[in-house]
């Protein structure tokens, strides 16, 4: 969309939700190349409907059935993750709280003249229990960190990428891990993606599984609720720093 159109959308006066470009130097000195739309979709009275794109017309019809299915898809995998480690089914459900909610990401990463210099997204890890990326099916650009080496992730048409965030990782004792991942840009092609990132409900304490705590397997990380860890992780994002690293007992 034309940018007169996306600034009607602009979040220069909500926190999180709403349009807003990276292009340019961040304080951290490091150059982004970006656009992104962020908005609350799960529970439906998170939502704050003046952020959301009239143009395309079925741009909010496509994406409250997305966020619907997506959940039930969640629930899914929570549930695997549970039998896997011998749990309750529904252990991970409960443990986030009946209004489990979800956030979308938007994102748009446009051609750049000088890919090496700048990125799309810094390196991070999530401050999700769960996010369910879209990736673009064409171009690639997402890329994995695993033994101080970044691994380009493969473009698989239609697929559906799963990764753990810190509060999963929090939420399992350390026994599934959160994802350090970045994204690169390309010279010749536009990127889109969309992000689906799953947390507690608001006010909710989360903190390591009881039964997953034992003599073998100590507490690994404290217990806290959404507003102390969003102000936690906002806080090691900015600064470059670990979530888990303020987590740790």
């Amino acid at each position: 969309m034309p940018l007169e159109e996306k600034i009607k959308y602009s979040s220069s006066d909500e926190k999180v939700q709403g349009y807003a470009a990276n292009l340019g130097r961040s304080r951290s000195q490091t150059n982004y190349w970006s656009d992104r739309l962020f908005l609350n979709l799960q529970p439906e009275e998170n939502r704050k409907l003046k952020f959301w794109p009239q143009k395309p017309a079925n741009f909010s019809k496509i994406i409250d059935e997305y966020s619907k299915k997506l959940t039930r898809f969640s629930e899914a995998i929570y549930k695997a993750m549970a039998r896997s480690l011998k749990l309750e089914e529904d252990c991970f459900i409960k443990n986030q709280g009946r209004k489990m909610a979800m956030s979308g990401g938007f994102n748009f990463y446009p051609s750049c003249p000088s890919p090496e210099r700048v990125l799309g997204v810094k390196a991070h890890s999530d401050g999700s229990t769960m996010t369910i990326l879209l990736p673009d099916a064409q171009v690639a650009g997402l890329q994995v960190l695993k033994n101080d080496i970044w691994y380009n992730v493969p473009i698989i048409p239609g697929a559906l990428l799963i990764n753990l965030g810190d509060l999963g990782e929090v939420m399992t004792n350390g026994i599934f891990k959160s994802v350090i991942h970045r994204v690169v840009t390309n010279s010749e092609k536009d990127r889109l993606s969309v992000a689906a990132f799953f947390t507690s409900e608001d006010k909710k304490e989360i903190g390591p599984v009881t039964e997953l705590i034992n003599e073998q397997h100590p507490q690994l990380y404290r217990k806290l609720d959404t507003d102390e860890f969003r102000t936690i992780f906002f806080e090691a994002l900015s600064q470059g720093r670990k979530t888990l690293d303020a987590l740790k007992l």
